[in-house]
């Protein structure tokens, strides 16, 4: 018997994440709420701009940047005094 792998929640990963691959590629976000699931939903784009989707398990990604809260996603305020 194998041990199982470790869960998102585990590894400390979450919605809004920027990950990649461990042996490299393209820099991918995780797209949904990661919970106990086996494998993750991910996003990505690729070298020609096409929007690129898939689960992957956990254990085969690494945190590679900054993650953005939904109020960072919307960017500074607009709004004029």
């Amino acid at each position: 018997n194998y041990p199982s792998a470790p869960s998102a929640l585990a590894l400390n990963l979450h919605p809004g994440q920027v990950v990649r691959l461990k042996s490299g590629g393209p820099l991918m976000t995780i797209e949904s709420d990661v919970g106990h699931d086996v494998l993750i939903n991910l996003v990505w784009f690729d070298s020609a701009g096409v929007l690129h989707r898939d689960r992957l398990a956990p254990v085969l990604l690494v945190a590679a940047g900054p993650t953005f809260t939904q109020e960072a996603w919307a960017g500074p305020s607009t709004a004029t005094t």
